[in-house]
């Protein structure tokens, strides 16, 4: 009966200090999520968020929504695929509690590629939807493995805004 108590106080101390760290099933228990919120005011002009995997080094991109606003009636296009957006970085928004830095790269005012089309959303005046994009997954490496939205030609006060996961 020593010996399993002793055997116990040793496991004890053994696992405790590990559970108490937070590092078993870090990934399980704390996804690591991000966000990218663009506002921006057009005149005439297009605006266009993508989010893109990095050459290397990509971890698998749960989308997760996308939140589109607008003051004015707009279309906006929702691509995948396009060809790599080099301009201009946006600053993605850690929101996992370790505050770890995403893999997938963040462009507006982007120069994407056309891509290919999933769905044209048409948007009244001062009209706010929400799209449930949990259907959609990026995997791997490439930075053509993207998703884009585009606004038309427009006059409007726009908002846009993606979440995602990143595994």
């Amino acid at each position: 009966m020593r010996r399993l108590i002793a055997a116990l106080a040793v496991l004890a101390l053994l696992v405790i200090p590990v559970l108490a760290s937070g590092q078993v099933f870090r990934s399980v228990r704390h996804p690591r999520n991000f966000a990218y919120y663009k506002a921006t005011t057009l005149s005439g002009a297009v605006e266009t968020v993508t989010i893109q995997q990095p050459a290397s080094g990509a971890r698998s991109v749960y989308l997760q929504s996308l939140t589109l606003s607008t003051n004015a009636a707009t279309t906006f296009t929702l691509k995948f695929d396009g060809t790599a957006a080099t301009t201009i970085a946006g600053t993605v928004l850690a929101l996992s509690r370790d505050r770890a830095a995403g893999a997938a790269t963040v462009w507006h005012s982007s120069n994407v590629g056309l891509g290919s089309t999933l769905h044209t959303y048409t948007m009244a005046a001062d009209e706010e939807m929400t799209i449930d994009l949990s259907h959609i997954v990026m995997l791997g490496d490439g930075t053509a493995k993207n998703i884009s939205i585009a606004t038309n030609n427009v006059t409007a006060a726009v908002e846009i805004t993606f979440n995602w996961e990143e595994r």
